[in-house]
Order: structure tokens, then C-alpha cells, then sequence
């Protein structure tokens, strides 16, 4: 007696290996990533720096982001935060040489200094 070639192919390990694939169920994730934004994490570094340096007025906006995020003790939670605190600070005392505020520049320009600290 012959064999059908669905007996045959049944007994080919792709042909198994792809049936079992299909009537696998998926694994679910171990941690479910969030797709909206909880209301109360509220802004995060970055989206509080871009947004400091897109507003109307960039330098009161930046001074406002270094006043709340500096630490008075030059400790960073992590290089992170240190990049983006950096970051406003030469930000702000580019455009303050822009405006012509050549004072304001140079003690920002003095506090950036890293070569004594």
C-alpha cells in the first residue's frame, strides 16, 4: 500500500516544525511597555532641556531648566544628566555672546572650565 504524500510530507521534520510553529501560542513579555504616557511622570530631561531651548525667549527658558536641574554640589544623578545640564550651559552662554551679553558670557564661559576642578 502507497502512502499519501500528505502521510509523506507529515513525516518530514520542516513540515512538523512549521505545523508546531503554527499552532504554538506566542510567550507573552515579561514587562508590558506602556504606550501612552502616565500624566504623572511629567517631563523627562530631554523633552524639559528641548523645551527650554524652543521657547520664545531661549535664555530665560534655559536659565530656568539650569536652576531646576544643576545640583548646587556638581552631583549628577549620571552622565546623562550631566550631558544635558552641560549642554544648557553652553547653550545659554552661546546665545548670551549672541545678544551681546559678553559679561554673562565669560563667567558662564569660566564656570565651564573644567581644567582646575
Amino acid at each position: 500500500m502507497k502512502k499519501s504524500k500528505k502521510a509523506r510530507a507529515a513525516k518530514k521534520p520542516a513540515v512538523r516544525r512549521a505545523r508546531k510553529a503554527a499552532a504554538a501560542k506566542p510567550v507573552p513579555m515579561f514587562y508590558k511597555q506602556s504606550k501612552v504616557r502616565s500624566p504623572s511622570a511629567g517631563d523627562s530631561l530631554s523633552e524639559a532641556f528641548a523645551t527650554a531651548t524652543r521657547s520664545a525667549d531661549a535664555i530665560a527658558g534655559l536659565r530656568q531648566f539650569l536652576k531646576k536641574y544643576e545640583p548646587p554640589d556638581r552631583e549628577y544623578q549620571d552622565g546623562f544628566h550631566r550631558s544635558r545640564v552641560r549642554a544648557a550651559q553652553y547653550e545659554l552662554m552661546r546665545l548670551e555672546y549672541i545678544t551681546g551679553n559678553v559679561k554673562a558670557g565669560d563667567k558662564l564661559l569660566a564656570e565651564l572650565q573644567d581644567l582646575d576642578r
